[in-house]
């Protein structure tokens, strides 16, 4: 996925965080699409005015994007940065890959949306030269694969250390005195 799709999923998961749902998420998050295409257009940032000024007294548009115009609130680098590195994705350099991958993915996580990254690597491996590409899930794991025990507490998950430890061994990459 390219950056700014990534950085659309993460803000729509804050907002929903935030209370925004059904039709009001989809604005917000419809908005924040416009807007990006309005930077990698090279649309200046002061553009955005007209686009949201329609909806600066909706209550959805206060919680996704504060008070104000976008251009009281984004910073011209912020804008610039994003202009340059929404479009940037990773598949095209992942689908000239010749080595071994192992490639983690969480299942819960809020700033990657695992259905189109799962569907996006496997393309991306199909068209390698490689052979030998591997993507893991971890259930139940967050962005930092983290998970969150029943009494609320988080830890880091065992998961994916024990994935990374066979998959390194069965390729000859680790001593096993190594391991504890």
């Amino acid at each position: 996925m390219s950056s700014g799709e990534a950085f659309v999923h993460e803000v729509r998961q804050e907002n929903r965080q935030e209370g925004l749902g059904g039709f009001d998420l989809d604005h917000a998050t419809a908005l924040l699409e416009e807007i990006q295409r309005m930077a990698t257009a090279g649309r200046p940032l002061a553009a955005t005015d007209a686009l949201v000024a329609p909806y600066l007294d909706e209550p959805w548009y206060r919680t996704a994007f504060g008070e104000g115009p976008i251009s009281e609130r984004w910073s011209a680098t912020w804008w610039s940065w994003g202009a340059k590195n929404w479009p940037i994705g990773p598949e095209p350099y992942l689908a000239r890959l010749d080595l071994p991958v192992l490639w983690f993915l969480a299942e819960y996580d809020q700033n990657v949306p695992l259905v189109p990254s799962r569907a996006a690597l496997a393309r991306a491996f199909a068209a390698s030269p490689g052979s030998d590409e591997t993507i893991v899930v971890i259930e139940d794991a967050d962005h930092g694969f983290f998970v969150t025990d029943p009494d609320g507490t988080r830890r880091y998950t065992a998961d994916y250390f024990s994935r990374l430890r066979e998959w390194l061994t069965e390729r000859g990459f680790t001593d096993e005195g190594c391991w504890p």
